[in-house]
């Protein structure tokens, strides 16, 4: 694959890598950049099928090629021992990768992670989520998505609605009409899908952050309550106001956060 990637901050320093989520780009991370690059060296990564580097020879997006790909990245990137933070399918992804690879990973950041099993009806799924696996209009939104439809995904992850900005709407809209993209997620859509981490948290042998919105619609703060339980070595952290994405809604408070519990666990 093409990657785009931002390797960026102090090179000198320990290396954080950041996975974003489903239908997002290493975008999400620029306010933790900002926050944190005096103190780390700080690597950002487009996945397959997202952000800019769009769609991939072979077109396999499941879960297995993605870890498969993290993988690949990290040593092309000679990257030896890390901290690893993922947010929603990055945080699974993370968490996967730590249990696979427990040498290489310091320190684990799970924040609003899937992977594991969602409590019965709390689950508020995003229109443009439904919609990409349908059929018909599966097949329509991977050529022509309306403004609307990114608006309303972007409202959707954030606690105040009122903080999303036209510019943030734009921003996003761009990734997911970058070319490839639209058709790779809805081959994902249709993709028959496991939990990477259901029954795997007791496995996770680093020191472990989990990071919740308290007003996270998608995944609710339950899970993050569930993750605490089954992960050996893990604290807590949920902030009330914020949703889905703590790391983009309130950044300078989450990189905060993150960085005390790197420094607290060397």
């Amino acid at each position: 694959a093409r990657v785009h990637y931002r390797d960026q901050g102090n090179i000198a320093s320990q290396t954080l890598l950041l996975l974003h989520g489903a239908a997002s780009s290493l975008l999400t991370w620029e306010g933790w950049v900002k926050a944190l690059s005096g103190r780390y060296r700080i690597i950002s990564v487009d996945l397959p099928g997202h952000g800019m580097t769009g769609r991939v020879a072979g077109d396999d997006y499941s879960d297995a090629a993605a870890l498969a790909f993290l993988k690949a990245f990290t040593d092309k990137l000679e990257l030896r021992r890390f901290v690893l933070a993922g947010n929603s399918w990055g945080g699974e992804l993370a968490g996967a990768f730590a249990i696979e690879n427990p040498r290489r990973v310091t320190h684990l950041i799970l924040i609003d992670a899937w992977g594991a099993a969602v409590p019965e009806g709390e689950r508020k799924i995003p229109l443009a989520f439904q919609l990409m696996g349908k059929p018909v209009i599966g097949d329509l939104l991977a050529w022509v998505t309306p403004r609307s439809i990114a608006a309303e995904r972007v409202h959707s992850v954030y606690g105040d609605p009122g903080k999303v900005s036209d510019a943030l709407i734009d921003s996003f809209y761009d990734m997911v009409r970058h070319e490839g993209n639209r058709q790779a997620r809805k081959m994902r859509a249709r993709l028959p899908r496991g939990l990477l981490l259901e029954g795997r948290l007791k496995e996770i042998r680093q020191p472990t952050l989990i990071m919740w919105g308290g007003k996270d619609g998608l995944l609710p703060p339950a899970m993050g309550e569930q993750f605490d339980k089954d992960v050996p070595h893990s604290t807590l952290h949920v902030f009330e106001n914020a949703g889905h994405v703590p790391m983009e809604e309130i950044p300078d408070e989450s990189a905060a956060v993150a960085e005390a519990f790197i420094s607290e666990n060397q």
